[in-house]
């Protein structure tokens, strides 16, 4: 049935692919169905099949905050990736889900609108950027947010940004579990030599205090009263590993994968970072990451 549905209607799929070429972290085992639309209609009319059918299905986009297992995911994974689109509306840009954050602060830049800059230092897509109220450098995307398109499983919904319910890394889309499809972003007029600069800078920084030659997840934990990495560099777990995966060096709040590591090894670390900072300072982390199994 999901075969004919996908294939009538020209959506790209692929079977038993493996999940650690779809992830940042480049673990995990094989998705039974990956599944590629191309437009916002395909992507609704994909949800939509897989709802009324009871398949049960995780969208994904760049998969830059994901850790799938090693055991796979048996549903089908629906891929935001080729839903790229970026049109600009004056000092407003329309931007589709699966548009990569890096790419929209190149055209943001490359049109002098500013607020968007940190952007560029954030590596997963627009959609998933929203629904974790994704940034880094004091900024978010929620800062930027007009309104959000949705899906909720029965029609196309258009939020304000007020009803997106932004806080720290989460939304209104972490509990209602709706669909993003596009977000109109509002942005200010700026010099585009003054916005590359600032996004140089940025690229910088992040390149001095993030490993960013090691695959990871990004950080791993929400910071709290006190941030996750400084609890974790002050317990001493900086370089604590298993196998292939080890607390990093550069930055305490990630965890990466040496090369060759298992999604096993990468839980066991956060199980026994989490295990540490809570015997010594009474702090429960809580995973900024999302954990892919069935």
């Amino acid at each position: 049935m999901l075969e004919k549905f996908l294939q009538k209607n020209k959506i790209d799929f692929r079977r038993d692919f493996p999940l650690s070429v779809l992830t940042s972290m480049g673990v995990g085992g094989k998705a039974k169905w990956v599944i590629y639309p191309k437009t916002v209609a395909q992507l609704v009319k994909t949800i939509k099949f897989l709802t009324n059918d009871n398949k049960k299905f995780y969208l994904l986009g760049g998969g830059t905050n994901v850790i799938a297992s090693d055991g796979g995911y048996s549903g089908a994974i629906v891929s935001t990736t080729k839903v790229s689109k970026i049109k600009r509306l004056f000092s407003t840009v329309l931007v589709t889900a699966g548009t990569p954050m890096p790419l929209l602060a190149l055209n943001l830049q490359k049109w002098g609108l500013g607020g968007g800059e940190f952007a560029c230092c954030i590596p997963g897509t627009v959609g998933g950027a929203v629904v974790g109220n994704s940034g880094c450098f004091s900024h978010s995307i929620a800062d930027v947010v007009k309104r959000v398109w949705v899906f909720d499983g029965t029609k196309v919904r258009v939020l304000s940004k007020e009803q997106c319910l932004f806080d720290y890394r989460t939304s209104i889309f972490q509990v209602e579990k709706w669909v993003v499809l596009a977000v109109q972003l509002k942005l200010n007029k700026n010099d585009s030599a003054k916005i590359k600069q600032t996004m140089q800078s940025m690229k910088v920084q992040k390149a001095r205090s993030q490993p960013t030659m090691l695959k990871s997840a990004g950080c791993i934990f929400r910071n709290g009263l006190v941030p996750s990495a400084k609890l974790i560099d002050n317990a001493h777990l900086k370089g604590y590993g298993i196998n292939k995966v080890a607390v990093s060096h550069v930055h305490a709040g990630f965890i990466v994968n040496q090369g060759g590591a298992k999604a096993s090894d990468v839980l066991d670390v956060i199980s026994h970072v989490k295990n540490v900072v809570k015997e010594k300072y009474g702090v429960t982390l809580k995973e900024e990451v999302k954990i892919l199994d069935d």
